[in-house]
């Protein structure tokens, strides 16, 4: 996953992508395999300014680190990424705080971006009940129930999966918020 994405990042910004030492080449022969023409060099070639960095201390203004644990990313000017699997193949990239979101599936070794994995009835039913407004959970749980024909023990798992998936957001004060546009 590290691989793929800092190749992805090293491709969108042109810049150069830095690894250990020992696995530049398999980090290189990815790169030729995706046809990215990623240049990629060790991590103690590390010469100039920006960059991505895999497994080794990052320079001064990077791009993207993966693998290397940073004490203070913000010095960096970095937040950190939250990688949650969703499905076997499909993951949710997310920049806490920012509101910022990206569903990708690995095709092939490379990350793509994709569309949610959420089922569309209980979000539909939950949009044309509530509309956009945040409503309380126990109101979410009827309604998904009976739009699904299913018990409010199903229902509220199936609430509680939507929101691992990042499809709803529950709140701490037991609000159900449908995110973005189904």
């Amino acid at each position: 996953m590290s691989i793929s994405l800092g190749l992805v990042a090293a491709y969108n910004a042109g810049t150069i992508l830095y690894t250990e030492e020992s696995l530049a080449p398999v980090v290189s022969a990815a790169a030729e395999a995706a046809g990215l023409g990623v240049e990629v060099r060790g991590c103690s070639e590390c010469g100039g300014p920006g960059g991505v960095f895999l497994w080794c201390a990052p320079g001064s203004s990077p791009v993207l680190v993966a693998g290397y644990e940073l004490r203070r990313p913000s010095s960096y000017g970095l937040r950190r990424l939250v990688v949650k699997r969703i499905s076997p193949n499909i993951y949710l990239l997310e920049l806490p705080g920012t509101g910022l979101k990206e569903y990708i599936e690995i095709r092939g070794h490379l990350p793509v971006p994709t569309k949610p994995p959420c089922m569309r009835d209980p979000l539909e039913a939950l949009a044309s009940v509530f509309g956009g407004a945040p409503a309380p959970i126990r109101d979410a749980v009827d309604v998904v129930s009976h739009a699904m024909g299913v018990k409010r023990e199903e229902a509220r798992r199936m609430l509680h999966d939507l929101a691992e998936k990042g499809c709803i957001e529950i709140t701490r004060e037991g609000m159900v918020k449908v995110r973005g546009p189904l």
